[in-house]
């Protein structure tokens, strides 16, 4: 009995993410999903400074990066770039 109490409130539960995601997929989360999936999955691969802002590029599985624009003064997210190669 308890098993089909499981399984019919299984849908209620936030679906994981399959990983790997590719950059177009990726893209199309909502800001939060995005952040959670680099904070959890990504690789922090270097911090630089770039004008007023640090960005932080994190390496994603599914084989492409993701760079954070912060600005430097205040710390709040300013804006973000998915890319596949060196660009």
């Amino acid at each position: 009995m308890n098993k089909t109490k499981t399984s019919r409130a299984a849908h209620l539960l936030p679906q994981p993410l399959l990983l790997p995601l590719g950059c177009h997929a990726f893209r199309r989360l909502p800001l939060a999903q995005q952040l959670a999936l680099l904070w959890d999955e990504g690789a922090l691969l270097a911090e630089r400074w770039e004008g007023g802002y640090t960005v932080e590029l994190y390496h994603v599985p599914g084989g492409f990066y993701c760079e954070l624009y912060y600005d430097a003064p205040t710390d709040a997210l300013r804006g973000s770039r998915c890319f596949t190669s060196s660009e």
